[in-house]
């Protein structure tokens, strides 16, 4: 089951450690959240905007209840 969580919380917050931090119970799932976002926003800055290919939209924020959703 713990595999299925991280999986998941990667998949949601497009980071390994982010979803590691979730799992293992150093972030809650507001904290990872938001991390996932500053991260996301961090690379925009750096390499510029991309269009998610499962939405055809360009990926600006993770949200709690995104990656609640996900983990579930």
């Amino acid at each position: 089951m713990e595999e299925t969580a991280f999986e998941r919380s990667v998949l949601a917050s497009k980071s390994y450690l982010i979803a590691l931090g979730l799992v293992e119970g150093f972030f809650t799932v507001d904290q990872a959240a938001q991390a996932a976002h500053v991260e996301v926003q961090s690379q925009i800055d750096r390499w510029g905007e991309v269009e998610d290919s499962k939405f055809s939209k360009p990926t600006l924020s993770i949200h709690p209840e995104e990656v609640l959703m996900e983990v579930g």
